[in-house]
């Protein structure tokens, strides 16, 4: 009978030690950070163009031709994130995605961490938490903007993740750099990108507010003096784009996103031509009727593209 116990107690043990050690296993392979090289990218094409959907594997960043930058292809990733399954604290680091996005991993949406906060004030203190620590921020089912870098906590026991491309690409790559490993280990890599990519580009775009703010002081006594308050407006319109899309989440439509962005970029230049135009004196009227046309043609091509896309897509 001792002979049993014993034998019991032996089989038991042998197998809580090759359960630690698998553990340990998975633990040491997320021991560092460590670049995703593959994913398995997904295509699916509109209904109209009746082509099957197309799945391959990809080396990144993924460069996509120009066929597939279409409002009419829908693109969606799957990462192998089974060396971080067991880690007891991992988190996945996008660095930029060519569109907006979301991500999930089994059907459950990632927590953004609050990095980004961090890296724009310069400290990591807030209520209850310590210096380079984060927190969640709260929405975690959020259309993330594609441009700014993004810490994503992943959930215990996540072996696969998706992120899935709201529109068509801006850029001509769908995945660019994706980092997995430790959230003590991606975080000061993470909060140097931010601070490199996004802190720069919001303090421009405080430095053009506050020009087109003066713009706009000097042009009240002087009103008729055109010049000032174009240059107030393509300043204003400047700088409200870096406060905007300078942000990780998507306000709204992803597609109206991407689409305000450009228009707003359009209007600067146009009231930036403007206000050059009353700079000359006397000012040309055939150049004020080519700019006012212009001007017309290039907002009205935007709504006829978004009609014709939307038309074919659902043909």
């Amino acid at each position: 009978m001792s002979r049993r116990w014993a034998r019991g107690l032996l089989l038991a043990a042998a197998v809580l030690c090759g359960a630690a050690a698998h553990a340990a296993d998975g633990t040491a392979a997320c021991g560092a950070a460590q670049s995703v090289a593959q994913a398995q990218r997904f295509i699916h094409f509109a209904p109209y163009l009746s082509r099957p959907d197309e799945s391959s594997a990809v080396t990144l960043p993924d460069h996509l031709p120009h066929n597939l930058r279409s409002e009419n292809v829908h693109i969606r990733y799957e990462l192998d994130t089974s060396a971080c399954a067991t880690a007891p604290a991992a988190s996945l680091w996008v660095f930029r995605v060519g569109a907006p996005y979301r991500i999930e991993a089994d059907g459950t949406p990632l927590t953004l961490l609050s990095a980004n906060d961090m890296a724009r004030v310069g400290v990591g203190v807030g209520v209850g938490v310590g210096v380079g620590q984060s927190m969640p921020r709260g929405d975690s089912a959020g259309v993330y903007n594609g441009r700014i870098p993004a810490l994503f906590a992943l959930p215990p026991g996540a072996r696969a993740v998706r992120i899935d491309l709201q529109t068509l690409p801006y850029i001509p790559a769908g995945l660019v750099l994706v980092t997995m490993g430790p959230t003590n280990v991606l975080l000061p890599v993470h909060i140097n990108a931010v601070s490199s990519v996004v802190g720069f580009a919001e303090a421009a775009s405080g430095v053009v507010l506050v020009i087109g703010l003066m713009s706009l002081l000097l042009w009240l006594p002087r009103w008729r003096d055109f010049s000032l308050l174009w240059l107030a407006m393509a300043c204003g319109l400047w700088g409200v784009r870096g406060l905007i899309y300078f942000d990780n989440l998507v306000p709204g439509q992803p597609l109206l996103f991407e689409q305000l962005n450009a228009i707003n970029a359009l209007l600067a230049a146009l009231t930036i031509a403007w206000a050059v135009l009353h700079l000359l004196r006397p000012v040309n009227g055939r150049h004020v009727t080519v700019m006012r046309w212009a001007t017309a043609l290039s907002l009205l091509a935007f709504p006829l593209a978004e009609l014709a896309g939307r038309g074919a897509a659902g043909a």
